[in-house]
């Protein structure tokens, strides 16, 4: 794709979010997007929420589960950019107008602590930079109509990335066996789904330590103070207004929110 061609679809994706109108999927607009293309466009759309005065947080990571890397057709996960401005406590009531189609993630946060950088980043080094974590939900959103399914589209549309609600419960990852943590979501207090941590790579800090190496990569590491949500423990759960969701994350606590 030519650059004015990304900067264009990069604006379009900001232009929906901050709208809540739905747009053509980029990759039927443009067929011959690559993944590359698709990350200069996520690029661009964060770069339109930092002119409109919001702040970086972190990063989120997805497709952390190997079945849906399969059904995506990539080899391995995709990240996008948190905002502070989309950040919420645990127990809200989060305006549902700030959404088009959202769904609830379950999935823990990572508080770092110092950088990641240099080569090989292990999961041990990403527990060590953690100064503390939290349970978390993710609330995903698509600005864009579901003609041409794509990994693209999600990618180029920042990983799908709505808001997200961090818990209030600091541990320290080391305490804690995260492999084996177990987490149950419940909606409108009927359970809905559960998992353990190793639904996440194996491994929420493997996940962690494949986002760090990303951005060592691409010259961006992560930074001290910045929140990674390191991927879902289950399939995204749909919601509308009205709903209360909570996820129960053993003795990391729990989190929820609701959709008013």
């Amino acid at each position: 794709m030519e650059m004015s061609e990304i900067r264009r679809v990069g604006q379009d994706l900001y232009g929906a979010a901050i709208s809540k109108q739905v747009i053509e999927a980029p990759v039927i607009r443009y067929p011959e997007m690559s993944y590359a293309d698709a990350y200069m466009i996520q690029t661009e759309m964060v770069h339109e929420y930092l002119r409109a005065g919001y702040h970086l947080a972190g990063k989120k990571i997805g497709l952390t589960s190997v079945a849906m890397r399969k059904l995506a057709g990539i080899d391995e996960p995709d990240y996008g950019v948190l905002f502070q401005e989309l950040g919420f406590v645990n127990g809200d009531r989060v305006p549902g107008e700030l959404f088009l189609k959202p769904s609830i993630e379950a999935e823990l946060a990572f508080y770092l602590k110092r950088d990641l950088t240099g080569d090989h980043i292990t999961a041990g080094d990403v527990l060590e930079a953690t100064d503390y974590i939290t349970g978390a939900l993710e609330i995903v959103d698509m600005r864009q109509d579901f003609r041409g399914k794509s990994v693209l589209n999600s990618i180029a549309d920042n990983a799908c990335f709505g808001g997200y609600v961090l818990g209030d419960i600091p541990i320290d990852p080391k305490t804690v066996d995260l492999g084996l943590l177990g987490m149950v979501l419940y909606k409108n207090n009927e359970p809905i789904d559960s998992a353990c941590g190793s639904a996440v790579m194996d491994h929420p800090a493997i996940a962690g330590a494949w986002l760090a190496n990303k951005m060592v990569e691409l010259g961006t590491p992560l930074r001290g103070g910045e929140v990674i949500l390191t991927g879902s423990f289950i399939q995204a759960i749909p919601i509308e207004r009205g709903d209360t969701v909570h996820a129960l994350f053993g003795h990391v606590g729990e989190v929820s929110v609701t959709l008013i």
